[in-house]
């Protein structure tokens, strides 16, 4: 994820968005990493399988800061 942070920030960027489902063991990873919650969609993806929907969370992460 710092590596992705590092490129980001060479190649000028500003701002980084991601989306992640809710509740997934990436979320705090990327809360670790300086990401924000921006917000949460209910039931807005699939399971891989089709069988459930699950909840979106969209976060972002300023490249003001440090990595």
């Amino acid at each position: 994820m710092n590596g992705a942070l590092a490129r980001a920030r060479s190649l000028g960027k500003t701002l980084v968005t991601l989306v992640t489902r809710t509740g997934d063991a990436a979320e705090p990873l990327y809360a670790s990493v300086g990401f924000e919650v921006a917000g949460i969609i209910p039931d807005f993806a699939w399971d891989p399988d089709g069988a459930a929907r699950h909840a979106t969370t969209y976060m972002y992460r300023r490249m003001d800061g440090g990595l």
